[in-house]
């Protein structure tokens, strides 16, 4: 059976709604607050409420934010495939949401950012599995080399679902190119596309990635906010 393999974890959101951003150096009043799981969550939550069997490669750590999270994996039957970090906590990330629905981050790695080889030796994906990779654990310092090394062992016909996220420009640029080398799908928004084509137009997107960077993906799947998003199939145009 299909297994989802989340390899960048998660982190706890705090969220907060406010009117609008303040003025530098000025406070707003939320109108409402709480903390959820998130990051590398969502992911995992959606494919285990289809019934997908769902297990997650990153590290948790021992303190509030990792078992929030843990509790969590316990719920939906989400599988902790590496034991915790007892140095260090799971990673947070501010979310503040205006009424307009547009929404900022403060991000924190905690365990996300801080990997050793010997994290993920222990994690062997079986050939069915799909496997998911965020920009964010490939933009820290503390962890990208140690995963682009794990991504760069991996079978040729490996299934693996890349996100660069809003960090793709701070992505060294050969992990990032092997990242997209070996993506079956890619997700991003269209700025993050923009950023990796230096295309604008949606079709010119689709081509440069599917024809030139990502010569193994079966697909990208381009989001254009309040407009949905186009699903760019290869050969195909949008």
């Amino acid at each position: 059976m299909p297994r989802l393999l989340n390899m960048s974890g998660a982190v706890v959101d705090v969220v907060y709604h406010i009117p609008d951003l303040p003025p530098l150096g000025m406070d707003r009043t939320a109108t409402h607050y709480h903390m959820v799981p998130g990051g590398g969550f969502n992911i995992m939550a959606a494919a285990a409420r289809t019934g997908m069997r769902v297990a997650c490669g990153g590290q948790l750590g021992l303190g509030a934010n990792g078992t929030l999270l843990r509790n969590a994996f316990a719920e939906l039957g989400i599988e902790e495939l590496q034991p915790p970090n007892p140095d260090l906590d799971s990673g947070s990330c501010v979310v503040i949401i205006t009424v307009d629905a547009e929404r900022t981050f403060i991000s924190w790695p905690g365990t996300d950012g801080f990997l050793k080889s010997e994290n993920l030796e222990r994690i062997v994906p079986n050939h069915e599995d799909w496997i998911f990779i965020s920009g964010f654990t490939m933009s820290y310092s503390g962890s990208n080399q140690v995963m682009a090394s794990w991504v760069s062992k991996l079978p040729i016909d490996a299934f693996l679902l890349f996100d660069p996220g809003p960090v793709v420009d701070i992505i060294p640029k050969p992990i990032l190119n092997l990242l997209l080398e070996k993506s079956t799908w890619i997700s991003c928004n269209r700025h993050e596309a923009e950023l990796i084509t230096g295309k604008t137009n949606p079709a010119d997107i689709g081509i440069t990635m599917l024809n030139e960077l990502c010569p193994r993906a079966d697909g990208l799947v381009l989001r254009v906010g309040s407009n949905g998003c186009f699903v760019i199939l290869r050969g195909q145009n949008p």
